[in-house]
C-alpha cells in the first residue's frame, strides 16, 4: 500500500514524463535520453533508463510524443511504454495544449530472491510472471516566452500483486491518483545569464 509512480527529479529537462501536453511543445523534434540510479552501492536501489520523442506535426496543432521506460527497485522492476498526443491552441501570448497519453507495461517481481525471517514463506516461494497491463495520462499545458505551468495525471491505473493467486490486478482507484501541478518562469540576471526556477507540487495516493 505504500508505493507511488517513479519520481524524476531533473523533470524540466524532460515535462514530457509528467505531463502528455508538452508534447510539440519544442516546436521542434526533440530526444532525450536519461539514467537515474539513486543510493549507490546499495543492493536494490532504484534504477531509471527513459528514451523520449517528441515533435509538433507540420501545418496542425497537433503534437506527439513517445516515451519508453525501464523501471527497477528492490525485485520489482517495470518497463513501458506510452505514447503522447497533444492538441495545442493559441491563448494569449501564448500556447494552451491539451494532452492524452496511453500506452501499456510490463510489470515483474522476483520473490525469490527476498531474504525472509521464516524459512519457506509460501507468499515469496515463486516469482511472479510478467503482466501486461494497460494505462493512460492526461494534462493540460500553458507556456509563453517568460511562463510555463501543467496540471496533469501521469497515470490513471495501479497495480496490486496478489500473492495467493500469483496475480496482478490492474484498479482504477480515484484514491490513488496522484496529480501533479508544475510552474515557472525565466528570469533575466543580465545579457549573459538567465535562471528558470519552477516549482512541481504532487499529490501522494492514497487516503
Amino acid at each position: 500500500f505504500a508505493q507511488h509512480t517513479p519520481l524524476t527529479t531533473q523533470y524540466l529537462f524532460n515535462r514530457l514524463l509528467i505531463d502528455p501536453a508538452y508534447a510539440g511543445s519544442r516546436d521542434a523534434l526533440t530526444a532525450t535520453i536519461s539514467y537515474r540510479r539513486q543510493w549507490v552501492g546499495f543492493e536494490g536501489a532504484p534504477t531509471t533508463q527513459i528514451l523520449s520523442i517528441h515533435s509538433p506535426v507540420n501545418a496542425t496543432n497537433l503534437g506527439l510524443g513517445m516515451i519508453v521506460y525501464n523501471d527497477r527497485i528492490g525485485v520489482s522492476r517495470e518497463t513501458g511504454v506510452m505514447t503522447d498526443y497533444a492538441y495545442r491552441m493559441r491563448l494569449g501570448g501564448g500556447k494552451l495544449a491539451l494532452g492524452l497519453g496511453a500506452g501499456l507495461k510490463v510489470m515483474q517481481a522476483d520473490w525469490t530472491q527476498v531474504r525472509t525471517t521464516v524459512a519457506g514463506d509460501a507468499e515469496f516461494a515463486s516469482d511472479s510472471r510478467g503482466v501486461i497491463s494497460p494505462n493512460f495520462s492526461a494534462g493540460a499545458y500553458y507556456s509563453d516566452k517568460r511562463f510555463f505551468a501543467g496540471l496533469s495525471l501521469p497515470f490513471f491505473l495501479s497495480q496490486r500483486y496478489n500473492a495467493e493467486t500469483g496475480t496482478w490486478a490492474t484498479l482504477n482507484d480515484a484514491h490513488q491518483y496522484q496529480p501533479m501541478l508544475t510552474g515557472g518562469m525565466l528570469v533575466d540576471v543580465d545579457r549573459d545569464l538567465k535562471l528558470k526556477p519552477s516549482v512541481l507540487l504532487r499529490k501522494s495516493g492514497g487516503d
